[in-house]
């Protein structure tokens, strides 16, 4: 995988892909939620590098209890917004 710029918030949330879990059709529908969220808010296009690491933190947050898009999104502004 190729290195992302610190910028992009890869540094705050790094990958997890050694960890793989599955979810059910609604906690699906809520991560949607909380990446379209995250993803306006921060002001990054999908798809791109940046909208990927977006996404892993989007899920590491959700594994980790956070269950609502707008506070998803305001824990990831500073690492991810775009000016």
């Amino acid at each position: 995988m190729a290195h992302l710029p610190e910028t992009d918030g890869a540094h705050v949330f790094p990958d997890d892909y050694n960890e793989r879990a599955e979810f059910s059709p609604e906690e699906l529908a809520l991560i949607g939620k909380m990446m379209d969220t995250a993803l306006a808010e921060c002001g990054v296009s999908a798809p791109g590098e940046t909208a990927h690491a977006l996404g892993r933190a989007v899920i590491r947050l959700f594994r980790n209890g956070v269950r609502d898009p707008a506070v998803a999104a305001q824990m990831l502004i500073r690492s991810f917004k775009r000016a």
